[in-house]
């Protein structure tokens, strides 16, 4: 299985952003696993859109702390969800976030970098 880094975008907490969607989001492949780098600093926010014409799964995936646990959530057609991942949950080994989608999903995903 490929890879898909997401790259986020900075956004400085407390100020006013305007973010183009289509020029700061990546496509989904779902055929690929989807990593976002984990900040050293700032919190990360990760959107993730379903275009498909019906409900698909989205798994971020367990991080490699003891007793942390994949997390799945069900996205309806044209449904944003939004994460807030927490490093104790789902930081993996190599300081990533890896999220996966359920085969035939379309869509988005973006992530951002509230410093």
């Amino acid at each position: 299985m490929a890879n898909t880094v997401i790259t986020p975008i900075d956004i400085t907490e407390g100020s006013l952003s305007t973010i183009t969607t289509l020029a700061s989001s990546t496509a989904i492949v779902h055929a690929n696993t989807h990593s976002v780098a984990f900040p050293k600093q700032g919190r990360l926010e990760i959107e993730i859109q379903n275009t498909y014409a019906g409900e698909k799964e989205v798994t971020v995936a367990a991080g490699d702390k003891i007793g942390a646990k994949a997390e799945k959530l069900k996205l309806a057609q044209n449904a944003i969800a939004t994460i807030y991942p927490d490093s104790s949950k789902h930081k993996d080994a190599n300081g990533n976030v890896v999220i996966t989608v359920a085969s035939g999903t379309t869509g988005t995903i973006r992530a951002k970098r509230l410093v």
